[in-house]
């Protein structure tokens, strides 16, 4: 192993050729960006600005973010949690099998969660700060949330609760605009 002290910034720079070794790489700014070739090791990467960008081949945990304050982290298989950013504050996950959960967010401050399979949570929201969630299958608890702040759940099937707001003016199981109980 080999470490390299850039003088401008004073950034630690790692390389592991292979193994379970961290290797850790900064492009610029003060983020921290690591990178294992194989293994189990943590692999991270920062193109710049002050975020975290981890990547793993295997199934380690991997994140990558392309700019901003937000998370981004993407898992290539296996069970390992997998989020992905496009930009903004939001958290977004996305998951292409297993058990593991699925988050997506196209914008705005909303999280979005997707599982394409199993008893994982789905979640999806299209904007706005309202949560939306949506599972395909199974027992699993479904929300979905076309818009507004209001909560909205749905359930394809099971014994899972199903709930949806149109109004936005849910309350207790009561729709303010028409009098009458979903």
């Amino acid at each position: 192993m080999w470490v390299v002290e850039e003088g401008c910034i004073c950034d630690v720079v790692e390389h592991d050729g292979g193994g379970s070794g961290v290797v850790e790489r900064d492009g610029g700014g003060s983020g921290v960006v690591e990178r294992d070739g194989g293994g189990s090791g943590v692999v991270a990467s920062d193109g710049g600005g002050s975020g975290v960008v981890e990547c793993d081949g295997g199934s380690g945990v991997v994140e990558r973010d392309g700019g901003g304050s937000g998370e981004v982290e993407r898992d290539g298989g296996g069970s390992g949690e997998v989020e992905r950013d496009g930009g903004g504050s939001g958290v977004v996950a996305s998951n292409g099998g297993g058990s593991g959960v699925v988050a997506s967010d196209g914008g705005g401050s909303g999280e979005v969660e997707h599982d394409g399979g199993g008893s994982g949570v789905v979640a999806s929201d299209g904007g706005s700060s309202g949560e939306v969630e949506c599972d395909g299958g199974g027992s699993d608890e479904v929300e979905r949330d076309g818009g507004g702040s209001g909560e909205v759940e749905r359930d394809g099937g099971g014994s899972g609760v199903v709930e949806r707001d149109v109004s936005r003016n849910r309350l207790n199981g009561f729709n303010l605009g028409h009098r009458g109980q979903w």
